[in-house]
């Protein structure tokens, strides 16, 4: 090789040097973490004798389901607010495709952890017991559904009028310092609310109407489980469901 060309070649080498050396440091750090959306919904009365399902939907796209969503809806004319209990026949063709997007989908995910009433049991009625027991139910939900590190969305529903609610939202915002948001939807402003609905009642429905039976069926269907109760869901990628008794 001529010392020319070598020249070349080297004062090359130093220029593409010296623009790493002066890069911003930002264009080689990492892009922002991406947030994890939570939509939490209950099913039940904790503390009471019956059965309680939490449950959540996980998500780290929501603009995009959302969207998805509307068009299901659109497609399908429904205009109601999706709700489990409903027994509306016509929600049956929307729920249903839904579900099946909620499968295609990587994206989304859902755990619940469910409370199976122990009648031999004795249960603590002291309030406070009762909110730091209730209060802890949420934390071992969010442990089960989101990594430790995680940015968290989260998006609960009212559960009551009386300013009550705030001591939960305290105690996450305590216990997940990586929370980003903290919204308190209503139902019908939300469409991954009303299927958190869906599938939290699922979960914890004894179906008294077959338009519940039909959904529950292609629930169970899709995961190839006779029951959702099945041991086998616990440690389910896309439905994750823990059984335990109180």
């Amino acid at each position: 090789m001529s010392s020319n060309k070598l020249s070349i070649s080297r004062r090359r080498m130093l220029i593409s040097l010296g623009a790493v050396l002066l890069a911003p440091r930002g264009a080689f750090t990492k892009g922002p973490q991406e947030k994890t959306n939570i939509y939490i919904d209950e099913s039940g009365h904790f503390g009471s004798r019956g059965l309680f399902v939490i449950g959540a939907l996980v998500t780290t796209n929501t603009e995009q389901h959302l969207r998805r969503f509307l068009s299901i809806r659109d497609k399908n004319s429904y205009r109601l607010t999706l709700r489990y209990v409903s027994s509306d026949k016509h929600k049956v063709p929307y729920a249903r495709e839904l579900l099946d997007y909620f499968f295609a989908e990587r994206d989304l995910r859902f755990c619940a952890y469910a409370l199976k009433p122990d009648k031999s049991a004795e249960w603590q009625w002291d309030p406070k017991v009762k909110e730091i027991e209730y209060h802890g139910l949420y934390r071992k939900l969010l442990v089960q559904c989101t990594s430790k590190n995680a940015d968290l969305s989260l998006n609960l529903k009212q559960r009551t009028t009386t300013g009550e609610d705030q001591f939960l939202y305290d105690y996450l915002k305590q216990k997940f310092t990586k929370i980003s948001g903290l919204n308190v939807l209503r139902a019908y402003q939300n469409d991954l609310m009303q299927f958190a609905d869906l599938l939290v009642g699922s979960v914890a429905g004894e179906p008294d109407c077959a338009v519940k039976q039909s959904l529950i069926k292609t629930l169970k269907q899709n995961l190839s489980v006779k029951s959702l109760s099945e041991n086998s869901l616990i440690n389910h990628r896309k439905f994750s469901v823990m059984w335990v008794e109180k």
